[in-house]
């Protein structure tokens, strides 16, 4: 079986452009199947998909969002994302007025990220191919972000096509990908430095028209409803001040009496700045400080969810390199965690097996994958392998790549 499975996995790496082409359409297309087969059969929900949708919905018809009555199924949730998101969800809700159509949406991400991991990703074959299949039917993907359905899945689509395009040097698309993930999830903004000092790198002068570019159509993204729109930045601010939650790691620390909200405050600022020097002098490359960044802000978050943990998980993914089958066996336990909890009621036997939210038990289980893959990537840095290798498609991949400066002239 072992052979058989070593002997199929050659084949599709070595497999002519064409039949691999048509393997990155054959798994995505049957990402998307599996993804619409469980929205449209009506299996699971989410806080957050009520969410998006009550508020879209005003945003449909006119109505300032910012300004509705709190939503009172979610605990009296306000408005905290920002406008040019409900503004999509809300075009979305003119083709079809049903949750289902955000569903839908987000399985098209899932599927637009796998078909990005296999044809533009700078990777071997054997990393796409397992990332592909990872995102496609890992269980712990399809419990968190479609059992459960949530914008994680734009938010990766969003960071994969801004790391995808810069390290390929492509530097206005880079940016044109990071203004629609900083209007849409204000995530973009985190490595715009390192981005800048890139491309700055690359072209020169010329990166200072596609930054200013970037920033006009972010700031143009924040005018509908300006400036009601801002309360967006201060509601998310205040939940910084929110005891810690869900299953963030800070719980770990406040049991021992060592969080502070201003520990956060000041992390994500020190983090960003340290992930900006790296990258200038050269520590880590633009794919690793475009990945760090959008991880690190997300960490210590006082309300850590298992969807933004798995977010950050996925990300730093792009950068390891991979243990596809080591991450497949331990993504098994945050999926056990996430179902108990989603199916029984909290004084159910099986609670006993993961503890009760807030529990230690609770939290490393449903932070185990993202420790194991954290664990991973400073162990190959700290051996000097490195993180996984950035290849060019036109290039054998048997053949390593020679710098330009090294070539016999």
């Amino acid at each position: 079986m072992v052979f058989l499975r070593s002997r199929l996995t050659e084949l599709i790496i070595h497999a002519d452009e064409a039949n691999w082409v048509s393997l990155v359409v054959l798994v995505s297309i049957t990402g998307f199947a599996i993804r619409a087969a469980v929205a449209l059969g009506g299996f699971g929900t989410s806080t957050d998909l009520a969410i998006y949708t009550y508020f879209s919905r005003f945003v449909a018809r006119g109505i300032n969002p910012y300004h509705v009555q709190p939503l009172a199924s979610a605990g009296g949730a306000t408005a905290d994302e920002p406008i040019l998101e409900f503004v999509l969800y809300a075009g979305l809700f003119r083709l079809w007025d049903s949750p289902i159509v955000l569903r839908l949406f987000f399985a098209a991400c899932d599927a637009a990220t796998i078909a990005l991991f296999g044809l533009l990703m700078q990777r071997t074959r054997g990393w796409r191919l397992g990332a592909m299949l990872f995102l496609a039917f890992c269980p712990l993907v399809l419990t968190a972000w479609v059992l459960l359905p949530e914008d994680k899945s734009l938010v990766v689509l969003l960071i994969t096509l801004v790391l995808a395009q810069a390290e390929r040097g492509r530097v206005a698309a880079a940016w044109a990908a990071t203004a629609a993930l900083a209007a849409i999830k204000w995530v973009g903004a985190f490595f715009a430095l390192p981005l800048f000092v890139e491309g700055y790198r690359a072209v020169g002068r010329r990166v200072i028209v596609v930054a200013v570019a970037a920033a006009v159509v972010f700031a143009l993204g924040t005018l509908p409803f300006f400036p009601d729109g801002l309360l967006a930045v201060e509601r998310r601010s205040g939940r910084m001040n929110s005891p810690p939650s869900f299953d963030s790691i800070t719980i770990l620390l406040d049991r021992v009496h060592l969080y502070d909200p201003l520990l956060v405050r000041l992390w994500i600022p020190a983090a960003l700045l340290t992930i900006a020097v790296l990258h200038m002098c050269r520590k880590i490359d633009i794919g690793e400080a475009i990945a760090l960044s959008c991880a690190a802000p997300f960490v210590f978050l006082p309300d850590e969810p298992p969807d933004r943990i798995l977010l950050v998980t996925v990300v730093l993914m792009l950068i390891v390199r991979p243990r596809w089958l080591l991450w497949w066996t331990v993504s098994l336990v945050p999926t056990v965690w996430c179902l108990i909890d989603y199916v029984f009621a909290i004084h159910h036997p099986l609670r006993r097996l993961t503890g009760p939210p807030g529990e230690w038990r609770h939290v490393i289980g449903a932070n185990l994958l993202l420790i194991v893959v954290t664990a991973c990537y400073l162990a190959d840095k700290i051996s000097d392998r490195g993180r996984e290798p950035v290849i060019v498609h036109s290039w054998p991949e048997s053949v390593p790549r020679i710098p330009p400066s090294v070539r016999p002239s």
